[in-house]
């Protein structure tokens, strides 16, 4: 498997000390999915693909569809990880239409602004989230949000989450 397939799994909360399918960076425990399963064509209209391209350095991350204009994405994937400097919109590609990124039915567009959200914290690995607003309008339909109170029967700890993206298929 390439380290670029889409994947969707299913995430649950873990009981206190539960070791599996967590990453440790000292020590804070992160969640991590690995492996997934390759969804059927159409299943997550809502994604994008976000290709950051800074020189010879290239990354990926995934986003979600906010609106016609703008992606959610993680912070980390928007401002340089070591500095905290925010990456500059003209590095970005953004490919939405499909969720196979290399299929002719979709559309790439650029980025004019990153909005790091100002409460990520690097050092926690909190708060990871970032807007990206695109310079030009995009086709894709956007998600929908969970609102508060009717969704909050779906949003209490312990609920089954499907999550969805591109990421690696295995870990090193």
């Amino acid at each position: 498997r390439r380290s670029s397939d889409l994947r969707a799994g299913h995430r649950h909360q873990e009981r206190p000390g539960a070791h599996h399918g967590r990453l440790y960076q000292g020590s804070l425990a992160k969640a991590a999915i690995i492996g997934g399963v390759e969804p059927d064509p159409g299943t997550f209209p809502f994604l994008a693909y976000i290709v950051d391209k800074r020189g010879e350095e290239v990354s990926f991350c995934t986003g979600t569809v906010l609106s016609v204009n703008v992606i959610l994405t993680a912070g980390h994937c928007a401002e340089d990880t070591e500095t905290g400097l925010i990456n500059e919109p003209s590095g970005y590609a953004i490919v939405t239409g499909n969720v196979e990124w290399t299929s002719s039915a979709r559309q790439v567009t650029g980025v004019s602004k990153v909005i790091v959200y100002p409460g990520y914290s690097r050092s926690q690995a909190t708060a990871d989230a970032a807007l990206l607003v695109l310079s030009a309008p995009i086709t894709a339909p956007s998600i929908s949000l969970a609102t508060w109170p009717s969704d909050s029967p779906a949003l209490e700890a312990g609920k089954l989450a499907l999550l969805a993206g591109w990421g690696k298929t295995y870990y090193e």
